[in-house]
Parts: C-alpha cells; sequence; structure tokens
C-alpha cells in the first residue's frame, strides 16, 4: 500500500516493504527511520522529489519513519 499523508504531499511505498523503499516528498526534507526499540537507523535529507531507500540490511519487523514533524509506521517483511 501507499501511506500518503494529506496536506503534506508525502507519500511512502511500499508499504510493508521487502528491501527498498521510495519516499515522495519536497526537496530538502529530512528523512529519518527509527527501529521499534527508538535507535535511529537512518537518515538523510532529500535532495530530490524522489528518494529511494535501501532497506535490505533491516530485519523484519516495525521501523518508523519520520519526515519533518509527521511519523508513520513503516513494516519490513
Amino acid at each position: 500500500s501507499i501511506i500518503c499523508i494529506e496536506n503534506s504531499q508525502i507519500l511512502i511505498y511500499p508499504n510493508p516493504s521487502n528491501n527498498k523503499i521510495t519516499v515522495v516528498t519536497s526537496v530538502n526534507s529530512q528523512i529519518q527511520i527509527f527501529a521499534a526499540t527508538g535507535a535511529l537507523i537512518h537518515s538523510e535529507k532529500t535532495e530530490k522529489e524522489v528518494t529511494e531507500i535501501n532497506f535490505y540490511e533491516a530485519a523484519c519487523g516495525i521501523y518508523f519513519i519520520k519526515i519533518g514533524s509527521i511519523t508513520k509506521k513503516l513494516v519490513k517483511e
């Protein structure tokens, strides 16, 4: 499925994910991915509107992706 956050123009897909996620957001957005334990596992600032993040090294489970002040759940299968 696709997470679409209204009024913020953010798309995150696919969710659940296997190895890679795509984030569509504005340029210079800060993307942070946290494990369920709260540990930061990935952080980057977008350089273009579409950003692909390789997620293959992460264990299967629930993660949280934070973009600006918005946080959403992300599942890795």
